[in-house]
């Protein structure tokens, strides 16, 4: 068994007949050599016991539908135009065993499994992090040279990764992660954590910190840093997040999170440049609130 620990949470990765498991390269930084796992993750090739499809809840047809029943659900993934499954990933009720299985009759049987990669990884975290107070944040996490924990959210294109090139030139600052931030409210306060699921900047970090400040990231001829509180950073930080949208428990534990978050900690709207000014901006409102 191979165990991984992302966002506080260990994953055992096994395989349930002669097939080897292994991780990518992306996921090696977060490899643990011991640990009692959370979730138990286990791999073969072929529906295996205990798999179960139940209600279409979501379809994004052609590429994965989602199926739900009182046992759990599946994820299948689809390929050929939609004509047919070549993967599948079944979750107990609280996301604590996945069976990830790769059919036989849509690919040939690998002699070596990944299964703790995309899109399996993210889903299984996503969730488990919302049925436990958590959040997957579209976002660049950075650990200043002060020790502060600061998140930039953004969707597709507003400039995370710009942002994480420049951060990576400051002296004493680290990223996270320039795409995907794991939330979590423990021990009185929040903590961010690094996760494997880089975007074009590709260096990550397993590393936890609490969290000081949160940006809202929108591109500008100038840097402007501005409060937002309430519904509107609610609304900022949903939208800017990984959510199980067809679970309706799961998004108001996640907006509740949210909420809380915009009560706790300074959340900005941050028109910034590419550019060592936006570093200073950050730096200067998080060392005036």
């Amino acid at each position: 068994m191979i165990l991984v620990r992302v966002a506080g949470t260990t994953v055992g990765v096994s395989a349930s007949d002669a097939t080897r498991v292994s991780v990518r390269e992306g996921a090696a930084d977060f490899v643990v050599s011991s640990g009692t796992p959370e979730v138990e993750l286990v791999a073969g090739v072929g529906p295996g016991e205990g798999h179960s499809a139940g209600e279409l809840l979501f379809d994004a047809f052609p590429t994965w539908q989602l199926f739900g029943d009182d046992a759990g659900c599946t994820y299948r993934f689809l390929g050929a135009g939609g004509e047919r499954a070549y993967r599948e990933a079944s979750f107990d009720r609280t996301f604590s065993r996945c069976r990830v299985s790769y059919l036989k009759e849509a690919e040939s049987p690998p002699e070596v499994i990944y299964p703790f990669e995309a899109p399996v990884d993210q889903l299984l975290i996503m969730n488990v992090l919302s049925s436990q107070g958590g959040a997957l944040l579209h976002a660049l996490g950075v650990a200043t040279a002060e020790g502060d924990g600061l998140v930039f959210v953004g969707n597709s294109g507003d400039g995370k990764s710009t942002m994480a090139r420049v951060w990576d030139s400051v002296p004493g600052a680290e990223v996270l992660n320039d795409d995907r931030i794991a939330l979590r409210h423990e021990g009185g306060r929040f903590r961010i954590y690094g996760t494997p699921w880089h975007g074009e900047f590709e260096k990550v970090s397993a590393r936890d910190l609490p969290l000081r400040a949160v940006f809202v990231l929108r591109k500008a001829r100038s840097c402007r840093v501005t409060p937002v509180g309430g519904a509107a950073a609610v609304a900022a930080l949903v939208a800017r997040s990984f959510v199980p949208y067809h679970d309706r428990e799961a998004i108001g534990r996640v907006a509740a999170l949210f909420g809380r978050l915009a009560a706790e900690v300074p959340v900005y709207d941050f028109e910034f440049t590419p550019d060592l000014a936006a570093v200073e901006a950050a730096r200067s409102a998080v060392a005036n609130d």
